[in-house]
């Protein structure tokens, strides 16, 4: 472990209060409630291990934590907000009902973790690992998810007002009930994806890949679908009336 003058913590495994070379596999680490925030660990705790340990409702708010392996954690109720989790690598971490406002998760992986009830308006997702995630009833207000790949994600009831999906991979995704009035998606990759019973008034889904998706009563008012392939899809209950639909591909879809 590597302390700086400014204490930050770099390379570190950390374990009950203090710090060990190595995580207990038959005792995970706990940390539940506390408030790390002002913990004497400066503004950085990078590289750290806290694989398969408890840290429901710990405060980290503004923290560094860059590079971090979370995976298996259980950081749900945690507050994170403005935290940097960029690069970190959190496969199966449980984060739900967590407070992620504004947080940097630019480039973690997060393959099958749970996210649940986040509240992560503004979150940076760029490049994120999300196959498989679950993201049910998520808080995601302008998030940038630029990129990510979210094949297989569960996004259903979230609330994705104004983000920006643009160039997402998220093949089989679950956007069911889920509100993304003014997102933008161009170029997005989001063949057989399930928008049933969703909201995309003025969404802008121009150049994206939506072969086979399902959009069973969803609401596409002024939604731009303008080249678009949408071979397949079905659109039951649904009006495109006032969409963008210039060069859109239809072969095949139910209308």
């Amino acid at each position: 472990m590597t302390v700086s003058r400014s204490g930050d913590v770099e390379d570190a495994t950390i374990a009950l209060i203090g710090f060990a070379s190595e995580p207990d596999a038959d005792r995970p680490l706990q940390f539940s409630g506390a408030d790390l925030s002002a913990a004497g660990l400066g503004e950085r705790v990078q590289n750290a291990t806290w694989w398969d340990s408890n840290h429901h409702g710990v405060k980290l708010a503004g923290r560094q934590m860059s590079g971090a392996n979370l995976s298996q954690a259980n950081l749900s109720h945690a507050d994170l907000v403005g935290a940097d989790l960029s690069g970190s690598k959190g496969a199966g971490l449980l984060l739900r009902h967590a407070r992620l406002e504004g947080t940097n998760l630019s480039g973690a992986d997060l393959i099958g973790a749970d996210l649940s009830w986040v509240d992560a308006g503004e979150a940076d997702f760029t490049n994120a690992l999300l196959e498989d995630a679950k993201l049910q009833a998520a808080k995601l207000r302008f998030a940038n998810m630029s990129s990510a790949i979210m094949d297989g994600a569960d996004l259903s009831d979230t609330d994705l007002w104004g983000a920006r999906l643009g160039s997402i991979a998220a093949e089989r995704a679950i956007f069911r009930n889920a509100r993304l009035d003014e997102s933008s998606g161009v170029g997005a990759e989001l063949a057989s994806a399930d928008f049933s019973g969703a909201t995309l008034r003025q969404a802008d889904l121009s150049q994206a890949v939506l072969r086979n998706a399902n959009f069973r009563d969803a609401t596409l008012d002024n939604a731009d679908l303008s080249g678009a392939d949408l071979r397949g899809a079905l659109f039951p209950n649904v009006s495109l009336a006032t969409c963008k639909l210039a060069n859109a591909r239809f072969a095949g879809a139910w209308l």
